[in-house]
């Protein structure tokens, strides 16, 4: 189980993901079949220092250690003030789940990479909100929540497409 406090040191006054269970949880899924490898989008996510450069809703981010299953950071979304972040359940080239604590709300993102026909891949992004602020942004903005889930697909995809682009650049130099 995962616990999160005022900040990951350990401590006292932490609450348990149960906490937040009790309250109100809202899940939304959005899928896109992209071209590409599930290795190429895994890097681009576990590449956290970078995540500004082509998710449009994040200014800055930052990873205390490896990505790995455990690792903490803070992340700078735009329009809000930092809120800190978990790497949770990973699985290389599979699937990733980034766990954001925002006041009074948690944000779970697992992103699932799956083959596709044709050799594609199928990126899954699964966002849950635990907790009544997260609720209320939901009731609030779900139209912007839902085009923000495709952009933020077709970001990873430029990006992933890009980082092909420079590899294949080098690696024939």
């Amino acid at each position: 189980m995962y616990l999160f406090s005022g900040s990951f040191v350990r401590g006292r006054n932490y609450h348990t993901l149960s906490h937040y269970n009790m309250l109100i949880r809202k899940e939304l899924i959005h899928e896109s079949e992209v071209d590409g490898k599930a290795e190429e989008y895994y890097k681009v996510l576990a590449d956290v220092s970078k995540w500004y450069q082509w998710s449009p809703n994040i200014s800055q981010a930052t990873l205390a250690g490896p990505f790995k299953e455990g690792s903490f950071g803070l992340v700078e979304p735009k329009r809000m003030s930092f809120c800190q972040l978990l790497i949770g359940k990973t699985i290389t080239n599979q699937k990733v789940t980034l766990i954001f604590k925002i006041p009074m709300s948690v944000l779970y993102i697992e992103y699932n990479f799956f083959k596709g026909k044709n050799g594609n891949t199928i990126i899954q992004r699964k966002s849950t909100l635990l907790g009544a602020v997260g609720y209320l942004v939901y009731l609030l903005k779900s139209k912007a929540i839902h085009r923000d889930f495709e952009q933020t697909i077709d970001a990873l995809h430029k990006q992933a497409m890009k980082m092909r682009k420079f590899s294949l650049y080098s690696f024939h130099k």
